[in-house]
């Protein structure tokens, strides 16, 4: 029996893959200019390996610790509980709210 992949996203009981937390990862989309991002040109080499190959998980880049499940669900989260508190919660305005940045910059 084959032990198991190493796999890089966040593990079911809320902690991260200690290779992540030290800062020293950068993501293919951390290292991208800013043509590479507004295209999702940084993107190029995984589709390409998965048009003449099926793609694993490894493949696939981390994300990196801003774009983590935990920290943006408590992001959400705390926009949403915003959002409710103001008496006419809006879930088109909690999510602009958190998603601002990524939708400007595209």
């Amino acid at each position: 029996m084959q032990p198991k992949p190493q796999m890089y996203h966040e593990l079911l009981d809320g902690s991260d893959n200690p290779e992540s937390n030290d800062g020293s990862y950068k993501t293919p989309e951390e290292l991208a200019d800013i043509f590479s991002r507004s295209t999702l040109a940084w993107m190029t080499p995984m589709i390409t390996k998965g048009t003449k190959q099926s793609l694993v998980f490894e493949d696939i880049p981390r994300l990196s610790k801003e774009r983590s499940p935990s920290v943006v669900s408590a992001k959400f989260q705390r926009n949403w509980q915003d959002e409710v508190n103001s008496g006419q919660p809006s879930l088109i305005r909690a999510i602009l709210r958190t998603y601002w940045v990524n939708i400007a910059l595209r």
